[in-house]
């Protein structure tokens, strides 16, 4: 049997973050699903990571607490077989599935090209048939939305013959959740703490391991500087969509006067045509590897994000704090 659209799923209303967010759309798909306010979701999520020497910002599912502060909404890790997810859904509840997007019939191909560096896929289960068996799933990054096997399910899977997966459910005897307040202050000194105080490869550590990739890139053969620019430059389109898009979950908050309005959208424009600009000057390096003022210009680059950022994540968490204080 093969993997099939169907008309029931159509209209599921799917949230795409952009490409290497996959396990954000998913989440805000649900929330949509579930008739939750999804962009709040997004009020903690301006992150920052160097994987495998690409600059991304999506988050690791397992390090997620917006959904169990904001929402009052845990996810419950889960190894089994197919019954085991399908008696979960038949319970209620939606789950997160870890799956190969290789081995994903409906996933396009000329979207795959990251799995190679350690990415994980997720697509959304959203319900079982109680006769034939089948999950219906939604992948918002691949556009789909019908329903597969179990056996497909398995054959996906990176842990087979198991399934892994995220159960979303709702922590019992939540009453409220957090004002707006609260959720602006929480969520900008996270933002910032997370930044300035990471470790390793995220934060503002991430550019130091990004120009240590960028050498590398200078020392090897051309079709693997082709590739690992084309690979950055894939992940730093969602990078300039994301940035925007967790500055409106701010404002629309509504807490903001006009000029704070004014003045953190003007920023976060520069930033995002920060980020689109290094990914022109990496293909200006990578047309023109040999010439080294192309690798001194992506450096410049680099350093003004990282000033630009953190001076914009700064600014929001000493208005998160006067809220706070409030």
């Amino acid at each position: 049997m093969s993997i099939r659209a169907e008309p029931a799923l159509a209209a599921v209303p799917m949230f795409k973050l952009g490409a290497m967010e996959c396990a954000a759309s998913c989440i805000m798909t649900y929330l949509r699903i579930a008739g939750r306010e999804p962009g709040r979701f997004l009020l903690d999520y301006w992150n920052l990571n160097c994987v495998s020497g690409l600059l991304v910002s999506s988050r690791n599912v397992r390090l997620n607490q917006a959904l169990s502060d904001l929402y009052g909404i845990r996810l419950e890790l889960a190894k089994g077989c197919p019954d085991s997810l399908r008696t979960a859904l038949r319970q209620g509840h939606c789950a997160l599935v870890q799956a190969r997007a290789s081995r994903l019939r409906f996933f396009p191909p000329q979207m795959l090209g990251h799995e190679e560096s350690g990415f994980e896929h997720f697509v959304l289960a959203v319900g079982a048939g109680e006769r034939d068996g089948l999950v219906r799933v939604v992948d918002p990054i691949a556009g789909f939305a019908g329903t597969m096997t179990a056996d497909q399910l398995l054959e996906a899977s990176p842990v087979s013959p198991e399934l892994a997966y995220y159960v979303l459910a709702e922590k019992p005897g939540r009453m409220s959740g957090p004002t707006r307040e609260e959720m602006f202050a929480y969520a900008a000194g996270r933002n910032y703490d997370r930044y300035v105080r990471a470790r390793h490869s995220s934060g503002i550590y991430a550019y130091e391991r990004f120009e240590e990739a960028l050498e590398r890139s200078a020392e090897a053969d051309r079709a693997s500087r082709d590739g690992w620019v084309y690979r950055n430059n894939v992940t730093l389109s969602s990078i300039v969509k994301a940035r925007p898009a967790v500055w409106n979950s701010f404002a629309e908050l509504g807490l903001l006067d006009g000029d704070a309005v004014r003045t953190g959208s003007e920023r976060v424009r520069e930033i995002a045509n920060g980020w689109t600009s290094l990914s022109l000057l990496l293909i200006k390096y990578k047309n023109d590897a040999g010439e080294r003022s192309r690798l001194e210009a992506v450096r410049r680059k680099l350093r003004e994000l990282r000033e630009a950022e953190t001076e914009f994540l700064a600014w929001m968490n000493r208005l998160g704090c006067a809220y706070g204080a409030g």
